[in-house]
């Protein structure tokens, strides 16, 4: 009977270093997943804050923020006689 509670212990050995390999296993895929989870999150974070500033430097000129940016900037760099030149453009002479 001696040789069958040896190879029953043996078994039960077996299966508890099984077990304790697939609790391992499970904890590691486990700090895995939290990692994976966590990087992901950071990486919606930033680009969530990169969208909102988008949306916020374009919503002051109803989506056109650049454009208007790019005009403000080049009529700033304007002399006054070179604004009034471009307002006349449009203007025609009347001959009556």
């Amino acid at each position: 009977m001696e040789p069958r509670n040896e190879s029953s212990e043996d078994k039960e050995a077996e299966r508890q270093r099984k077990l304790a390999a697939m609790q391992q296993d499970a904890s590691q895929l486990d700090v895995d997943r939290e990692k994976r989870l966590a990087a992901l999150a950071e990486q919606e974070k930033a680009a969530r804050e990169a969208e909102d500033l988008a949306r916020a430097k374009s919503s002051k000129y109803g989506d056109k923020g650049d454009f208007i940016n790019r005009l403000h900037r080049k009529a700033g760099d304007m002399g006054l006689a070179d604004r009034i030149g471009r307002g006349r453009q449009g203007y025609q002479k009347d001959d009556e």
